[in-house]
């Protein structure tokens, strides 16, 4: 492995689908995405309660306590222009709570698949 004071160019990204993180993963990661559906959000975090309607107890994992990177939040994306709207309005309105980033796949809204 590579030392992580070594590796400062590297971005490692965990998205976490389940309720605990590997300790390695959790500790090597500069930033966590989660992908939101509108109502299913922790309101005292801002994050989702899971991810992509996998099941996690009591929901997905959290960044460490201490996390000092980047957390993205992207709509989830459900095929469906009023859920995806829905989705999109709950992702603006917790970022800017909790001062996290609004992650898009751009290629969705440009029709690129």
């Amino acid at each position: 492995p590579i030392p992580r004071e070594l590796n400062y160019s590297c971005v490692v990204v965990c998205s976490p689908k389940a309720a605990k993180i590997h300790p390695s993963v959790s500790a090597r990661a500069n930033a966590f995405k989660y992908v939101m559906k509108s109502g299913n959000v922790n309101e005292e975090d801002g994050l989702p309660l899971q991810a992509l309607d996998h099941r996690a107890t009591p929901f997905i994992a959290r960044p460490p306590v201490h996390f000092k990177g980047n957390i993205y939040l992207q709509p989830m994306d459900e095929q469906d222009d009023d859920a995806n709207k829905a989705n999109a309005q709950a992702v603006v309105k917790y970022a800017m709570k909790h001062n996290y980033i609004v992650q898009l796949q751009v290629h969705k809204y440009l029709g690129v698949e």
